[in-house]
């Protein structure tokens, strides 16, 4: 890698790849565009314009971050399907594959909320949120994949989950399922694709974003802490030949702090025959310990 000031120097961290992003013209993505432009990628922008809910059209939305990226001298272009539909994920990736020839990496940005409590929540509220944050991810994914396998590239997916999904948010059934299913979905295509040199990776950020901003906790924390700013270079890591080595897991980003969670088995408990109730419950300490 080139040095710069005696140091290594990020800005061709990227040069050359082809990078998609879903989403890219929301809080998290629209900062994915432009940071990973700036290392050098070449970018397809892909946003319908919807509103948090998913509803409506807006191809200004996308527009207005190519523009910036190439008035700092980068290469972006706009996309406006939508990831949500087998026609519009194709249409993606064709669009993708016409303008650079290849797709290394996707980023997915893409996503939507509808809270409410269980009971009053609709049975179109959250195959809603479904749709677009699980379903959509499966449906660009595997296009992104198709095209990586065919062309013999060693790509990068990041796939966008959430804490609600691995430790569940009151008024959020269908986000936290949304999430938890990106989380099932990621491992097993990092597991898939391995042999093929791709990598699936997970970024959970804790960001305020129009999607979240209404919440009270996003209200009550620190504007720079909570900036979307900060999962770029996360990603851009995880784009990279720097993390070529990891695979299939979870990078978490609140602020400045980067962590992880992990399933750990415990060593249980274990016994000849069969278990009854009430040996379930003298063991339990033993079993979740």
């Amino acid at each position: 890698m080139d040095k710069k000031n005696g140091v290594e120097n990020p800005e061709k961290l990227l040069e050359g790849k082809a990078i998609v992003v879903t989403g890219g013209g929301g809080g998290i993505g629209s900062e994915v565009c432009m940071y990973l432009a700036k290392l050098g990628a070449k970018i397809l922008v892909s946003d319908p314009g919807t509103d948090i809910e998913g509803k409506g059209r807006n191809p200004t939305i996308a527009e207005s971050v190519v523009e910036k990226i190439r008035e700092e001298g980068g290469i972006a272009y706009p996309n406006y399907d939508s990831i949500t539909s087998e026609e519009g994920a194709k249409n993606i990736v064709k669009n993708a594959v016409d303008l650079f020839g290849k797709i290394d990496g996707l980023v997915n940005c893409a996503g939507n909320i509808k809270d409410a409590f269980t009971l009053d929540m609709t049975l179109q509220d959250f195959e809603n949120v479904l749709k677009v944050n699980l379903i959509g991810a499966f449906l660009i994914g595997r296009e992104c994949l198709r095209v990586m396998v065919e062309k013999g590239i060693s790509g990068s997916i990041i796939n966008m989950t959430s804490v609600a999904g691995i430790l569940g948010n009151w008024g959020q059934a269908n986000f936290a399922s949304a999430k938890a299913g990106l989380i099932g979905l990621t491992k097993t295509w990092a597991i898939e694709f391995a042999k093929y040199g791709i990598r699936v990776n997970l970024i959970a950020p804790t960001v305020k974003t129009r999607i979240t901003k209404t919440i009270p906790f996003f209200k009550s924390e620190e504007e720079d802490m909570l900036h979307p700013k900060h999962v770029a270079p996360v990603v851009a890591f995880l784009l990279s030949d720097l993390s070529r080595e990891i695979n299939g897991a979870l990078i978490a980003v609140y602020g400045t702090k980067l962590f992880s969670f992990h399933i750990v088995q415990t060593e249980g408990a274990m016994k000849k025959s069969m278990w009854n109730p009430y040996e379930i419950k003298d063991k339990i300490k033993t079993i979740f310990e």
